[in-house]
């Protein structure tokens, strides 16, 4: 019913009344007419029935007394005055109501524009329902130790592992091996920002610990740090060297050791070729490369074709690696980009151990490229240049000027030789022709966790050795939810490879807090403040009182219409 309706109809009605009373009195004879304050009563009563009617079932508004603003309080907050209402993971306070969630907090109390929130933030359930209000925030200290970290992921066998992130309250930070033994230690910047580094030695999956003390060496916080030390799925490699030697030898070893596909083919003279058999450098068999690497000495003994072909690959996205072990030919490395020349002098090397203590010297050449543009990939203690590299196309040019790595193997140094090439095939290499799924790096036990660049029919493999399948989002394409069970690494199956990932027991709760924190912080910034509300909100009044005179009023003017009083002397009419 529209609101004009309601009032049409009794206005209607009223006018339908006095019609009725007008013609009765007219058609009888004058001398039987009611008298006069009778027919003015019943003329007057018709409208005030018909108001008291709509007044029932319209009460008219009163105004209203809520408050507009609330505070809510959630892990560590504390109230600030006015009405208030603790979240599950606010600490229970006498007097404080409690309420499971904020979008029934917000049901519990109409008319709220504004929450002032106070603790560490809102959890992501709560964050949706907070959209469109005015808000306040007033944040606790984050808890001393972890409170932002970037884990290393997956790192090739040989490399480095990088852990950095930040603390509160200062102190020193380790990175601890799965044994239990410290791999590095360091005290963070002003900020409490930090970076440590550890080797990757075997294939496999491992649990390092990054350990937090306070000043006075106490434990702050020990979190797990999980590694997945693997070689880029089916990564294809081929050496080209230009004579036999420890450096070919000790470089196949690490290639096996770290799971690559490699082929290797050394040059002996007068035609013969020693190691893998493979097919001639064209487009077909380049196009299978990720990475070439060649030394000066094989790049002379490539034809025209060869070489073009080469430059080809590159630009098309594959990676190659240009070595100097001696005086560089007229011409090398110019076809592909990155024309480089010298090479006839040495300087020494100077490397440092995990451990910070210098290795035995080693060998570079002096060689140089006439490009400006190239960027460092690898250096020594003095700063001095190992490799670098440069973008041609959508593949990669590097030059190497050490010339006795495998130096470092056999003086016991296995790991730092590892960590040189790994980062060299790492930055070099063709880039993945599908990129790899992204998964959640701090995914806790019962906590939903977000994976994206899933494919239909992926599945997720539990510790246990059960099988899931993550709930896709239809809103984000690609994506999917999933609430791990049980804590330890899973697998998720992703075509034909299988990618682990690491669910804590509990989330970290540095991490935690600080995510809360800074989600809130963002929903203040864009929050808008809202019109002004009215003085005192406004709401319907209560009806039964105008019933109440309804039916009084009706009972007066039944009694009226029916009774004697005021009608001449034996008229029966109103």
């Amino acid at each position: 019913m529209t609101p004009l309706l309601f009032p049409a109809l009794l206005t209607l009605a009223v006018l339908l009344a006095w019609a009725r009373l007008i013609l009765r009195q007219w058609r009888v004879p004058h001398v039987e007419r009611s008298r006069g304050w009778r027919i003015a009563l019943l003329v007057v009563a018709q409208p005030l029935l018909a108001g008291l009617l709509y007044l029932t079932l319209v009460p008219p508004p009163i105004g209203t007394s809520r408050p507009d603003s609330l505070t809510v309080l959630t892990r560590g907050g504390s109230a600030v005055g006015g009405p208030a209402v603790a979240l599950p993971e606010a600490s229970p306070r006498p007097g404080i109501e409690r309420a499971p969630d904020l979008a029934t907090a917000l049901r519990r109390h109409p008319g709220i524009r504004r929450l002032h929130i106070s603790g560490e933030g809102l959890e992501a359930r709560d964050r949706p329902a907070a959209k469109g209000l005015a808000l306040a925030f007033t944040a606790v200290p984050l808890p001393p130790g972890l409170v932002e970290l970037t884990p290393p992921g997956r790192v090739a066998p040989g490399g480095i592992l990088s852990v950095s992130g930040r603390i509160e309250d200062g102190g020193t930070v380790e990175l601890l091996d799965p044994a239990g033994a410290r791999v590095a230690a360091t005290a963070p910047d002003g900020e409490g920002r930090f970076t440590l580094e550890g080797a990757a030695r075997l294939p496999g999956l491992a649990l390092f610990h990054l350990r937090t003390r306070d000043a006075r060496g106490a434990i702050v916080s020990n979190t797990e740090i999980p590694v997945w030390t693997a070689a880029e799925p089916g990564l294809h490699v081929m050496l080209l060297g230009g004579a036999p030697g420890p450096e070919v030898k000790f470089w196949r070893r690490w290639a096996s050791d770290a799971g690559l596909v490699s082929a290797v083919r050394v040059a002996l003279g007068a035609g013969l070729d020693l190691g893998d058999p493979s097919p001639p450098l064209a487009g077909a068999t380049l196009s299978k490369l990720d990475l070439l690497i060649l030394d000066e000495r094989s790049w002379a003994g490539l034809s025209g074709a060869e070489r073009a072909a080469i430059a080809a690959a590159v630009r098309g996205g594959m990676g190659l690696l240009l070595k100097v072990t001696g005086p560089v030919p007229a011409g090398y490395g110019a076809a592909v980009g990155l024309p480089v020349s010298g090479g006839a002098a040495t300087a020494p090397v100077r490397l440092l151990g995990t451990d910070g203590k210098a290795l035995p010297l080693l060998t570079r050449r002096l060689a140089r490229s006439s490009v400006g543009d190239t960027l460092p990939l690898l250096g020594d203690a003095s700063g001095a240049t190992l490799a670098n590299w440069r973008a041609v196309g959508r593949g990669r040019v590097g030059l190497w000027l050490l010339t006795d790595a495998a130096g470092l193997v056999t003086s016991g140094h296995g790991d730092r030789y590892g960590e040189l090439w790994a980062r060299t095939v790492a930055t070099l290499a063709r880039p993945q022709r599908t990129p790899p799924p992204r998964l959640d790096p701090f995914a806790a036990r019962g906590q939903r966790m977000t994976l994206c660049g899933l494919d239909r029919g992926d599945q997720i493999v539990r510790p246990d050795g059960g099988v899931d399948t993550p709930l896709l989002d239809a809103g984000a394409p690609g994506c999917a939810g999933y609430w791990p069970r049980e804590s330890g690494w899973h697998g998720l199956r992703h075509g034909d490879a299988t990618w682990p990932f690491y669910v804590r027991s509990a989330p970290i709760a540095g991490i935690a807090a600080a995510e809360r924190r800074d989600a809130t912080l963002a929903m203040v910034g864009e929050a808008a403040d809202p019109p002004a509300a009215s003085p005192g909100a406004s709401g319907p009044g209560p009806s039964w009182p105008w019933l109440i005179a309804f039916l009084v009023m009706a009972a007066l003017l039944w009694w009226l219409e029916r009774g004697k009083a005021g009608r001449a002397h034996g008229s029966a009419i109103a």
